[in-house]
């Protein structure tokens, strides 16, 4: 029961980001907006999140039509044509992929890409933090994010992840000195300072609640498609 609860959570979340304020009664639009989002995150089980929509749907009273049953089979068929079997994830080192100097949009999707190892976020959980204290709290040497939703997240209540600086500190079997440019708490701390100048605000502001921790020149947030290309020519993939 669990795993469908976090599912129709993040179904009803990614309906939210595509612009929705009322998930239910399912509407056409709305299942292909989160089917498309749930095919380009190349979502395996990505059909199990529509069908949790689709129970709680039928749970609140709303019928399911003739037109809403046929896009529901269409949307599923998409997100799994194609599907083969998993790939071995790609291997970096994050001292590497930092070691040259980067600016501008570059310079962001470098640090996302730091934030997402540390924090081990997949790219859709890390789109969804925002700048508000709620989300990211920093506070000494030590940065902690709150997550809505997580893969890892059961229940659907949250998830709390936590790092303390690791500048000067030698990790691994190699013995690899952490710098300033791929410590977590440092390239979180820049991230956000970064963030709340761009989007002229303040964590303690109620405007933070909606404003992305990682966003464009104009403060809108990055595609998957632009976070993803600038991930692979950091790793030199």
């Amino acid at each position: 029961m669990a795993g469908k609860k976090h599912k129709r959570i993040l179904g009803e979340r990614l309906a939210m980001l595509a612009g929705h304020s009322l998930v239910y009664p399912l509407s056409s639009d709305l299942l292909l907006d989160v089917a498309a989002a749930l095919k380009e995150a190349d979502y395996s089980s990505g059909a199990g999140y529509l069908m949790e929509l689709r129970s709680e749907h039928i749970s609140r009273g709303f019928p399911i039509d003739e037109t809403l049953k046929k896009l529901l089979g269409r949307c599923k068929a998409s997100i799994e044509r194609g599907l083969g079997p998993p790939s071995k994830a790609f291997a970096f080192r994050l001292d590497q992929v930092t070691s040259t100097m980067v600016v501008g949009r570059e310079l962001v999707a470098r640090r996302s890409l730091v934030i997402a190892t540390w924090w081990l976020l997949r790219e859709i959980e890390l789109a969804n933090v925002r700048v508000r204290r709620q989300h990211i709290k920093i506070e000494g040497g030590t940065a902690t994010l709150f997550l809505p939703v997580s893969k890892n997240d059961t229940r659907g209540i949250g998830a709390r992840r936590s790092w303390p600086c690791l500048c000067g500190r030698t990790l691994g079997l190699l013995r690899v000195r952490v710098t300033h440019s791929w410590c977590p708490v440092c390239v979180l701390r820049d991230q956000l300072k970064h963030a709340l100048a761009l989007h002229r605000t303040a964590q303690c502001d109620d405007a933070a609640h909606d404003l992305p921790l990682i966003a464009d020149e104009e403060g809108d947030p990055l595609s998957k498609a632009e976070v993803i290309a600038s991930w692979r020519r950091s790793v030199g993939d």
